[in-house]
């Protein structure tokens, strides 16, 4: 399968995250020290872009740009961007039932597949079968691309 061509530096990031049309479309999220989920939904455009940098200046949650698919015309499925500080937290370890590719925009992801540390740097993928065992560590600060596929969610 192949993928959109994506190049994500932290600048394409910020832009993305700050824009009115990602509060419209209710993409972003971050993950908190609990690794809990809380949306950025529902508020004024002032009111979003206080919250978002309040986040980037704080460095301790890891950003979640759900939806990215639409944005990137990708039609096999769904894409997720994350972008982690160093040592930020993540989700728990989990399964997704459908395949996932991730490709990592910048820095290096360091993943927990199947009780296995696999390291990719900037510019490589890391491929996860469904239904596989997986967690990010986030060692160092990075923006990966969590692509899902054939996911119709």
């Amino acid at each position: 399968m192949l993928l959109p061509s994506v190049t994500l530096s932290y600048n394409n990031f910020v832009s993305l995250i700050r824009s009115e049309d990602a509060l419209l479309r209710k993409m972003v999220s971050y993950i908190d020290q609990d690794g809990l989920q809380h949306y950025l939904e529902d508020m004024d455009y002032i009111s979003y872009l206080g919250i978002l940098d309040k986040l980037l200046v704080e460095r301790n949650t890891t950003i979640k740009v759900e939806r990215y698919e639409k944005l990137c015309h990708f039609f096999k499925g769904t894409a997720h961007i994350f972008f982690a500080w160093e040592n930020s937290p993540s989700f728990d370890t989990h399964t997704d039932p459908v395949d996932l590719v991730i490709q990592v925009t910048h820095g290096s992801k360091t993943m927990i597949v199947n009780d296995k540390e696999i390291v990719a740097h900037q510019g490589q993928c890391l491929y996860i079968p469904a239904n596989t065992p997986h967690r990010a560590t986030n060692k160092t600060e990075s923006i990966m691309i969590s692509w899902g596929i054939d996911d119709n969610t």
